[in-house]
């Protein structure tokens, strides 16, 4: 028993072992499956292991958009608009950065509908983002910003993007490989218990892509895949382990 035990001690180090040499990988495989390799006698496992987070970063993004025959003009009311803009957000306790702002410029088309020399006014566009910790704030946020555009203004916000630490994710990530490699034993033995059979040393180990996926999804992807619109989410994880077998 003892034997067995230290044995057990190993294969986990090597999962871990395993992990630490390949921190960044992320992919996750919806069913566990045993199968018995009769040409070389070893059984190939697969362990699974997932853990609910919740995002503690958020990333908003809004644009402001001004129309106008005249630049000068144009330029003005984009200044009166930002300070409404601004003046919201200040309200919501949240503080913006602001980008450039780009200059489109329309020109007078044909009947055909090409381009002349002449212009025919202007669109000028600047982007607000925050960046918060206040993951439900933000969220509250991307609902209520439509609000200012039945003030006279043209706002456009996007989707907010909700991000789980990296200083966080990465650490979790070896814990729920060693997990994986936990379960994926615990079925080789079970496999090897039905089939009349006994598991020995471990032979190779791979791990699958890590996913981030929303809850309850069962959506897939053969690099990996990282969701970023939803606050709560599941971290999942697969190994695939071969025991020689006796």
């Amino acid at each position: 028993m003892a034997e067995r035990f230290v044995g057990f001690g190993a294969q986990l180090g090597l999962g871990v072992a395993l992990a630490l040499g390949i921190f960044g990988s992320s992919v996750y495989v919806s069913k566990t499956i045993e199968k018995i390799k009769s040409s070389d006698h070893a059984i190939e496992v697969k362990g699974y292991a997932e853990r609910k987070i919740t995002s503690d970063t958020a990333l908003w993004r809004g644009t402001l958009v001004i129309r106008g025959k005249d630049l000068a003009l144009s330029y003005q009311k984009l200044e009166a608009d930002k300070k409404q803009v601004l003046a919201f957000l200040e309200k919501e306790g949240l503080k913006a950065e602001l980008s450039p702002v780009v200059k489109d410029t329309l020109y007078v088309r044909t009947s055909e509908g090409i381009n002349t020399n002449v212009v025919d006014g202007f669109v000028l566009h600047q982007d607000f983002s925050i960046t918060s910790h206040d993951v439900h704030k933000i969220a509250d946020l991307a609902i209520k910003i439509d609000q200012i555009n039945g003030q006279g203004l043209e706002f456009e916000s996007r989707d907010p993007r909700y991000f789980y630490s990296r200083d966080k994710l990465d650490p979790l990530k070896v814990e729920l490989l060693g997990e994986a490699t936990k379960n994926a034993k615990e079925r080789a033995d079970q496999f090897a218990k039905v089939s009349a059979s006994s598991v020995g040393r471990l032979m190779s180990a791979r791990q699958g892509i890590f996913q981030v996926t929303p809850e309850n999804s069962t959506d897939l992807s053969d690099t990996g895949a990282y969701d970023t619109s939803t606050i709560d989410k599941v971290v999942k994880i697969v190994v695939t382990l071969s025991y020689a077998t006796s």
